[in-house]
């Protein structure tokens, strides 16, 4: 005669199935993560395969006088300088991006995907960066992760302001520091990619802020911006080693913090 399970045992076997499915979904999706990483740096490959061949074919039909310095990638069309640049590549293309060269070699790349990003790190190695990633939307956080201000609060509450691009605070005025502004800056402060220079004394004195994530738009950083912010000691940069060390700093735009921490998309550098 068949005996059926008991219910210990059915309950056994639900127990055993549930840890095997705790211990397979990491794994699992980690293997979709690492493909989904293989076939994007493929593509990558293969689009910047595709634009180092149109190039050489322009500079073929040119007579050798076609040598761009930068191509620039717009709704999935790429521009070589002036000229519009046909490129045969299989599979999908980026929507927007930038390619530099360098002695006719491709120095820098970055490449915007629908699903992610591709640039070139400090070792010349292709990395992609998942857009799924969460990323802080721009405004001022505390420390436990808490939006306190938007971007827009800040500006409309007269904290900070902009000017063709420059990001400047209302930390100095009528001849000394303001304590509201000083009190308001607490926390982590997340600069959007519309900024593409922070002024000089943007943040001086700003004592409680304590991490600074700063767009790789930034081209240049002004004398004495962050100084004096004892609480500093991480910068959250959206850009390579390489694209950091190319920022223009003004003097002493850290001067008078703690070690600070920047961290890139390939790597830390410690100031």
């Amino acid at each position: 005669m068949n005996k059926g399970f008991t219910l210990v045992e059915l309950l056994a076997v639900i127990v055993i199935l549930a840890v095997l499915a705790l211990i397979a979904t990491p794994v699992v999706l980690s293997i979709i993560d690492d493909t989904k990483e293989s076939a994007m740096l493929r593509s990558g490959e293969m689009y910047l395969s595709g634009v180092e061949n149109a190039v050489m074919r322009e500079n073929m039909n040119s007579g050798g006088n076609f040598r761009p310095n930068e191509c620039t990638i717009s709704n999935g069309n790429i521009t070589c300088g002036s000229t519009n640049v046909e490129v045969e590549v299989d599979g999908e293309v980026p929507s927007t991006g930038t390619i530099v060269f360098e002695n006719g070699k491709i120095k820098e790349v970055t490449l915007n995907y629908t699903s992610g990003t591709i640039i070139k790190d400090s070792n010349g190695e292709l990395v992609y960066e998942d857009s799924d990633e969460e990323t802080l939307a721009p405004g001022l956080y505390a420390e436990n992760g808490t939006m306190t201000y938007s971007w827009q609060q800040l500006i409309d509450n007269g904290i900070i302001y902009i000017t063709d691009g420059v990001l400047m605070s209302n930390i100095y005025e009528n001849g000394g520091w303001n304590q509201n502004v000083q009190d308001t800056l607490s926390g982590e402060l997340v600069i959007p990619d519309s900024i593409t220079s922070i002024g000089s004394f943007a943040f001086a004195e700003c004592i409680n802020l304590n991490s600074v994530t700063i767009p790789s738009t930034i081209t240049s950083i002004g004398q004495l911006s962050l100084s004096r912010c004892d609480s500093l000691i991480v910068i959250n940069y959206q850009g390579t080693m390489e694209q950091w060390n190319s920022i223009q700093f003004g003097s002493e735009w850290n001067y008078g913090c703690p070690e600070i921490t920047v961290h890139c998309t390939d790597g830390d550098i410690t100031i």
